[in-house]
């Protein structure tokens, strides 16, 4: 029973010893069985081909190139220059000078088989034209092409004219010539000789220059355009002896704003040209626009407009930057110019200012403000 189990569970007991001896010899694949040395023959092959086919492809770019631009020979760039022959000379010629001091060629005298001399032949003299007194012959020494300088000689000619009208008039006074425009403008607080005082006319009556009228802005204002504004008073304005509300509050103020605002710039200037009160009285102003503090004009939300400005020229110039990769010329070129038109045309782009409806403002009185003739029976 036990040999019975152990002869199905082990074939090799059913095996003689020729067939056990050959099912007990270690075997491999046939893949293994194969030699190593083609698989190496197939990858240094491999190897050879790939560099092979690397220095064809160098070769044929580098024959496509200088076929693409061909350098010019040596023969081409330098044109054969013909020697320049010297004319034919007889042997027997000699430098004659004529009687005006002309150098000329003659023959000296040739002998004939017979013994006799021929007399040389003197060419005719040539005629010397002689420099006309008119025609002059100096050297220029400027160039019609040389850049000239050009002198704005309109400030010193204007105070020329106005010292000329000084004296004219008996004015001792006289403006100094050749001071620039800030000179110009500091002496302006110093013109004229003595000055005396006046009383004021009527001082109930009068809102003196320099007073700060506080105020409220009625419109929005956008400097893209120049327009006009409109604002109301904010807090009543008495007179120069504070006993009378001139301008009461509730008044309305009309105003003027300009455009083409300057690189840089952040507030908007306003020109106040009229107020006109409750009852119907108005009066001309001509003083300009501060902010709180008395600082000339209205600050603002600036908007420099940067993408519109520089949008186009950024875009350009990446795109070149992708272009020079390629290492083609023209593209890079075209690409620069193209950034560069972009960038000068979209630069002069001003910047815009928005003061916005509702802000507190203050109008600097630049003139004395005389209410006598309209409110002289009700003061």
């Amino acid at each position: 029973m036990t040999k019975g189990i152990h002869d199905e569970r082990d074939p090799r007991t059913t095996l003689d010893d020729e067939s056990l001896e050959e099912a007990s010899t270690n075997r491999f694949p046939v893949v293994a069985n194969q030699k190593r040395g083609k698989d190496g023959f197939a990858i240094w092959g491999g190897m050879f081909g790939a560099v092979a086919l690397g220095a064809l492809t160098l070769y044929l770019m580098s024959e496509a190139r200088q076929t693409a631009s061909p350098q010019p020979k040596q023969d081409e760039e330098m044109p054969a220059i013909a020697e320049l022959q010297p004319p034919n000379v007889p042997q027997n010629a000699v430098t004659l000078v004529d009687p005006l001091g002309n150098s000329v060629m003659g023959v000296q005298p040739s002998t004939v088989p017979g013994g006799q001399s021929v007399p040389p032949v003197t060419p005719p003299p040539m005629a010397t034209v002689l420099p006309s007194p008119s025609t002059n012959y100096e050297p220029r020494t400027t160039d019609p092409r040389s850049p000239a300088l050009i002198l704005d000689d309109y400030a010193d000619r204007l105070q020329r004219r106005n010292a000329s009208r000084q004296a004219s008039a008996g004015d001792v006074q006289t403006t100094p010539i050749g001071l620039n425009n800030d000179e110009l403008f500091g002496m302006r607080a110093g013109e004229g000789g003595s000055s005396s005082a006046t009383p004021m006319a009527n001082p109930a009556a009068t809102i003196v220059a320099g007073t700060l009228i506080p105020a409220v802005l009625e419109t929005a204002i956008n400097s893209d355009l120049p327009g006009y504004t409109r604002a109301f008073v904010s807090q009543d304005v008495r007179s120069f002896d504070n006993k009378t509300v001139l301008l009461p509050r509730g008044s309305r103020l009309i105003g003027q704003y300009k455009s083409g605002v300057a690189a840089g710039q952040k507030r908007a200037y306003v020109i106040w040209t009229r107020a006109i009160r409750p009852d119907g009285i108005s009066i001309d102003l001509g003083s300009p626009g501060t902010d709180g503090a008395g600082q000339t004009g209205l600050p603002g939300k600036v908007n420099s407009h940067f993408f519109q400005r520089f949008g186009a020229a950024i875009l350009l110039s990446v795109v070149g930057a992708l272009g020079s990769r390629s290492n083609d010329g023209v593209v890079i070129a075209s690409g620069t110019s193209a950034a560069s038109v972009a960038a000068q045309s979209s630069a002069n782009i001003p910047p815009t200012i928005r003061v916005v409806q509702g802000q507190a403002v203050k109008i600097f009185v630049a003139r004395d403000l005389d209410f006598t003739d309209a409110l002289g029976a009700n003061l």
